[in-house]
């Protein structure tokens, strides 16, 4: 059996040699792991440890604590032996902030690299397995998927289905129907190509695809760190539901579960001639089921010379809506009729 022991073995009432001895520290120190202060930067961390090592073997250890914060990809140099990458357990290179300054660094040196075993100062990618619903291979990974309440199986995001909004990951594996699919639902994932570092990224309207556009319903799904990699960051809803594809309906009661106020947006439009100075269309909006406070309303103005308001005309209208209360919208009291052409809620 193959081992990073050197020193020898001594045999039963032998001396121990001084020679014996500083190997068998060595060997506690490179097997175990030195701990130290890091030199060099967040880039190109340095490492002077208590052994006489020349040369890096598979299996060794080294611990330190970071002097500085990494801004990319990052090596290390023990000893003055040479400087090798640090990666992550996924092989992956850091990203920024992977090691922070103060952060105490685990590393085993896998016979080229130098991998980090310790918790990376970002989100831990956490990597789990649940069943495909439907075949996700589109050739190109990762893809955004979400998890069925009807079968708790996985498929595609779609940013232009309301029935597949709920993001909780990416698939970073191909799989076919009913079989195993690898996905990561936090941390920073890699394996993209050409994102444009620091923009926030989006379902797309093309099944199973992220971009930089927001889609029709916004779902964000993560913001990139590289050109390669992003950092998962997951709305707890849309940033807007059109009602024009499926939305809201007037004369409908709607409450505010998402945790926190909201602000809406909603553009509204007659459907038919008003009278001067008619209400087209009532928000309504408190804590009570169905909310019967006005807080709004879109009229037609009194318009002295006689006029009738026109079909068509359109207006919008931004209210807030606080934790657990409702809102909705009714045809006014004059002879119009309306309807809701979208509506978007805001977070934040």
């Amino acid at each position: 059996m193959s081992t990073n022991i050197t020193a020898p073995v001594v045999a039963a009432d032998d001396d121990i040699l001084a020679a014996e001895w500083n190997e068998m520290r060595d060997d506690i120190i490179v097997n175990a792991g030195d701990y130290e202060t890091a030199g060099g930067d967040g880039n190109t961390v340095t490492l002077a440890i208590d052994s006489s090592i020349v040369a890096y073997a598979a299996g060794q250890k080294f611990r330190f604590q970071a002097n500085a914060s990494n801004t990319g990809v990052a090596t290390l140099n023990v000893n003055a032996i040479g400087a090798q990458t640090i990666k992550k357990r996924s092989g992956i290179g850091l990203s920024a902030d992977d090691i922070q300054s103060g952060q105490e660094v685990e590393v085993v040196y896998d016979g080229t690299d130098m991998i980090m075993i310790s918790q990376t100062g970002n989100a831990e990618n956490v990597i789990e397995t649940l069943n495909a619903g439907a075949a996700i291979n589109g050739g190109t990974l990762p893809v955004p998927v979400y998890q069925s309440t009807a079968d708790n199986e996985l498929y595609a995001c779609d940013g232009n289905d309301t029935s597949t909004l709920n993001f909780i990951g990416f698939a970073i594996s191909n799989s076919t129907d009913g079989n195993p699919i690898s996905f990561q639902g936090s941390g920073i994932v890699g394996g993209f190509s050409g994102l444009a570092e620091g923009e926030k990224y989006y379902v797309q309207d093309a099944v199973g695809t992220v971009g930089t556009s927001i889609g029709t319903y916004g779902i964000l799904v993560g913001e990139a760190t590289s050109t390669t990699e992003l950092l998962i960051k997951k709305a707890t809803s849309p940033v807007g539901v059109p009602a024009a594809t499926g939305g809201v309906a007037l004369a409908t009661t709607y409450q505010n579960t998402y945790g926190k106020p909201i602000t809406i947006i909603a553009t509204l439009q007659a459907t038919s001639a008003f009278g001067n100075g008619d209400t087209i269309t009532e928000v309504n909006m408190d804590s009570s089921t169905p909310p019967t406070t006005i807080i709004g309303s879109i009229m037609d103005r009194a318009d002295t010379g006689g006029g009738a308001g026109l079909s068509g005309t359109r207006a919008t209208v931004t209210f807030i809506v606080p934790e657990g209360h409702y809102w909705r919208y009714d045809n006014g009291g004059g002879g119009g009729t309306s309807s809701i052409v979208s509506e978007y809620i805001y977070f934040g």
